[in-house]
């Protein structure tokens, strides 16, 4: 069964049996619908994750990124959607992704918008965004603090949101981690004295959350606070079933 009027290369099938966008039309051969029935599918998709059908996401996030991936190769992409339409698709199932606890894909699919696969900035630094966070996440401070640094200057000049929150918190963690306890410190300041957005259950909002309690407890006692099971636990009581124990999937 083909998603959603895939052209696919001979002899290619795409697996049925875990096609849980499979009530969608297929087989249109009109731009416009196939365009509309790509976004409907990431929309179901984001729900899902965000929801209580986590695998169902998964499983539609990888027919999708198959979907795209088939249009691609066979140079009908662009005749079906446009090249910023297709970035904000990706960048979509990559928060999705995020949601369902999928880590190990989302560091992967961070790491291809990050290398400029649609040429859009404002994807390009979303994306950076994550890979910082996740390395964060798997206990890599160094490595995701040069990552992080770039991000939240860059979000400094935009209004408050969660991704920014976020790679404060994050930021903040990994100073601190690495030893840079007054640089950390002054920022956990900064942060706790501006104003955040309502409290969620989403990805960003989460990992805010965990990074500041962790930056809090690292001032009280440097060794004890660490991203790992102390963020499994936060992430089963934080909403998704899966986001817990993705951690250990990084």
């Amino acid at each position: 069964m083909k998603l959603l009027g895939a052209r696919l290369a001979p002899g290619e099938q795409i697996d049925s049996e875990h096609n849980p966008l499979g009530q969608l039309p297929t087989g249109s051969t009109s731009w416009k619908t196939e365009s509309l029935h790509l976004r409907a599918a990431v929309a179901q998709v984001f729900q899902w994750a965000a929801g209580t059908r986590q695998a169902d996401a998964l499983a539609a996030i990888r027919q999708i990124s198959r979907e795209l991936q088939i249009l691609q190769f066979n140079g009908h992409l662009a005749d079906t959607i446009c090249h910023e339409e297709a970035a904000e698709l990706e960048a979509q199932l990559l928060h999705a992704e995020l949601l369902a606890g999928s880590w190990k894909s989302a560091m992967l699919r961070a790491s291809q918008l990050n290398r400029g696969k649609y040429s859009n900035p404002r994807i390009t630094a979303f994306a950076e965004s994550v890979r910082g966070i996740l390395l964060c996440l798997a206990g890599e401070a160094e490595k995701a603090l040069p990552i992080l640094q770039p991000c939240l200057e860059q979000l400094s000049h935009g209004a408050p949101g969660f991704e920014r929150a976020a790679v404060e918190a994050a930021t903040t963690y990994a100073m601190m981690s690495l030893g840079r306890q007054e640089e950390g410190t002054e920022l956990l300041s900064r942060g706790l004295g501006s104003s955040r957005p309502q409290p969620s259950l989403g990805f960003f909002a989460w990992t805010a959350e965990i990074f500041a309690s962790l930056a809090v407890a690292r001032m009280d006692s440097p060794a004890s606070a660490t991203p790992g099971s102390s963020v499994c636990r936060a992430g089963r009581q934080g909403g998704g079933q899966v986001i817990g124990d993705a951690h250990r999937g990084l």
